[in-house]
């Protein structure tokens, strides 16, 4: 199975994190799933490309547009970070080709 992950950045917070941690833990137990990450910005946090590597993960940062959509065309899952910011709006906003897609919204905050 092909997992597409969108994530703004990959930071050294949760939903980076958690993304990372999924591949790591699913490829110790031996579920062969081909994880792959695109960030919709160019700035990443160099840990957690590193530990990206390690999970086994294809990190592309900053794919344009016509490269966001035919990696999205050949997943069978799209797991979207969803975070506040001009960049995560103007993908969910774009055209996308149909897709298998899990968005997921991060919220901090007591309400």
């Amino acid at each position: 199975m092909k997992i597409l992950y969108v994530i703004d950045r990959l930071s050294g917070a949760g939903p980076a994190r958690s993304i990372i941690e999924l591949a790591k833990y699913q490829r110790q137990l031996g579920i062969e799933h081909q994880h792959s990450v695109v960030t919709l910005a160019r700035e990443s946090y160099p840990l957690s490309l590193v530990m990206a590597a390690r999970a086994g993960m294809e990190v592309c940062r900053q794919a344009d547009e016509a490269a966001l959509r035919d990696r999205m065309a050949t997943a069978d899952i799209v797991y979207v970070s969803f975070w506040n910011n001009p960049a995560t709006y103007a993908f969910v906003r774009s055209k996308l080709p149909p897709a298998r897609v899990l968005l997921r919204l991060h919220i901090l905050g007591e309400h």
